[in-house]
Order: structure tokens, then sequence, then C-alpha cells
């Protein structure tokens, strides 16, 4: 195994860009080169956060005035268990970690999309892990239609 600094490594991108999928192939190109890693996801990632993200999944699809405090609580409680159940053990441990969304994602949806100050959610922000790398993938949005279709 390759003795490294543990790591903390984002994937963003908008819907059906494949975050998931590269975050899994990175995840396996490391180890591969014996890197210990750990692959997370949020909304959602572990059990104990599930709930959180199938709430927030069903308010949204439910809910057309779905309070954006409210998403933006429902997340912010999901990165913060993340981060103390998973992350942050993980990198203790010495793992790297790569993780499909974080706070980017909090800052285009409920900030940005949502109106919710930009500005608090950057200090909540401040207050948790910063990643080492930001990876942003980008599909056209023919792409992003194909792929939904499939």
């Amino acid at each position: 195994m390759i003795e490294l600094a543990p790591r903390l490594i984002i994937l963003e991108g908008q819907g059906m860009s494949g975050k998931s999928e590269q975050t899994k192939r990175l995840a396996a190109a490391l180890c591969n080169y014996g890197v210990s890693v750990t692959a997370t996801k949020h909304p959602g990632g572990i059990a104990s956060t599930a709930p959180l993200a199938e709430e927030l999944k069903r308010r949204k699809a439910e809910e057309p005035n779905f309070p954006v405090e409210e998403q933006f609580d429902l997340m912010v409680r999901s990165l913060d268990i993340l981060q103390e159940e998973a992350t942050m053990p993980a990198l203790m441990r010495g793992d790297w970690v790569v993780q499909d969304r974080s706070w980017p994602t909090v800052e285009v949806y409920q900030g940005y999309e949502g109106g919710y100050p930009l500005a608090e959610i950057r200090v909540r922000k401040a207050m948790c892990l910063s990643p080492d790398l930001n990876i942003f993938l980008s599909v056209s949005p023919k792409e992003t239609v194909d792929r939904t279709r499939r």
C-alpha cells in the first residue's frame, strides 16, 4: 500500500453528468495504485443520512413550494452527519475520501436556484472540511436528455 496523506476529493456536476460513475471509477483507480479509499455520496450516502435524502426527494416531488430554508436544513444535517460518521473517520484512518456532491450542490440548488442567502451558506460551509480537490463534471443539455432516456 502506498503511504500518502489522506485527501478529500469532491465530484460535482449537474444531474446526469456522471458524478456517481466517476466517483466509483476514481475510487477504483486509486485502489489499484494501493491507496486506501472510502467513497461516499451526499445526500443519503450512508444509512443514517438516507432518511434525510428520502425526505428531501419526497417533499420536492410533493410540495411545489417546499421552503428553501427546510431544504437547506435537510442538506446541512445530511452533510454534518456524513462528515461526522464517514468522512472524518475515514480521513483519520488514513483513507482518501472520494465523495459525490457536497457544498457546491447546496450553493447551486438552495442558494442560486432557491434563493437561500449565499452569505449564510458560505458561513456554514466554512465550518466544515474543505476538499483538497473539487472536480466539476459537465455534459451538454442534449447528453443530459439522452442519459435520462437510457
